[in-house]
């Protein structure tokens, strides 16, 4: 599979490759460790009932959503975090250099996880203020990485949940890889209670995967079923993402590909 090479004494080397799974900076070993968990490869070994029925297999695996699931088991909580964490040291740069985040003083990063995008964001805008906004923004993982990036004084890190509130009044509010973990109508009751907090000149940043037309292969269709069977959530089309900033109450200005599978979908409000 190309991770591991043998010479000719028989013995076993990592490759390029196989550095990746290997903890430390940029490192998918949370991702790896996460899908093949049994909480996590249980639940992808019964697509069928999603097929069936459209709801998410996970709560016909466990008994219970996978919020719930999570709130109940902090090592699983800790084992996704992880794991999005990985992803993100492979996604920052390419996000960073796709956009112009200089252009804002202040900004929150609505379910932002261990807040690495927004560190890295606060790191290259010296003049910027940022919040971290998600039910668990003051844990230890999250202070450390905002004071390993030397941003931890222009960050204040905020707990809360984003179906109730968002801080009120920033300039920007970004959501990374949050909005394809629901279905239209929750999608949508998240975008609105952003809407609430916005004011007329806020930008709205949706980074995530625009499924491209047509029956093409894309990794972002494999995803798209992971996530009916996980959450009830999926990827969406340009035309899809549309219909729900509409519904919220947006519309779209921009959408702008980045070096990596993400792209950075910039929206307004509409009064």
């Amino acid at each position: 599979m190309g991770i591991f090479s043998e010479d000719e004494a028989g013995n076993f080397h990592m490759t390029q490759l196989a550095r990746l799974l290997r903890t430390g900076t940029d490192s998918l070993a949370g991702y790896a460790i996460m899908v093949g968990e049994p909480w996590s490869w249980s639940v992808e070994g019964d697509l069928l009932y999603s097929v069936k029925t459209g709801k998410p297999a996970f709560k016909h695996v466990h008994g219970m959503d996978v919020h719930d699931y999570m709130n109940l088991n902090m090592e699983v909580t800790k084992q996704f975090n992880e794991a999005m964490t990985s992803f993100s040291s492979h996604e920052l740069e390419p996000v960073i250099n796709a956009y112009d985040f200089s252009q804002f003083k202040t900004v929150v990063d609505v379910g932002g996880g261990h807040g690495a995008l927004l560190a890295e964001i606060l790191k290259s805008n010296t003049q910027m203020q940022g919040k971290l906004f998600d039910l668990r923004a003051a844990d230890e993982a999250a202070i450390s990485i905002m004071e390993r990036q030397g941003v931890k004084n222009r960050c204040e890190l905020i707990p809360g949940n984003f179906f109730d509130s968002v801080p009120k009044g920033a300039d920007a509010y970004i959501l990374k890889r949050v909005i394809h973990d629901w279905d239209d109508d929750n999608a949508v009751a998240i975008l609105k209670v952003c809407h609430k907090a916005m004011s007329a000149k806020s930008n709205l940043l949706i980074i995530e995967r625009v499924i491209p037309k047509g029956n093409e292969p894309s990794f972002g269709k494999l995803v798209d079923i992971s996530m009916l069977t996980l959450s009830g959530g999926l990827e969406r089309s340009e035309s899809e993402f549309g219909m729900i900033f509409e519904r919220a109450g947006f519309k779209i200005t921009n959408i702008i590909p980045t070096m990596c599978p993400l792209s950075i979908i910039e929206a307004m409000p509409v009064y």
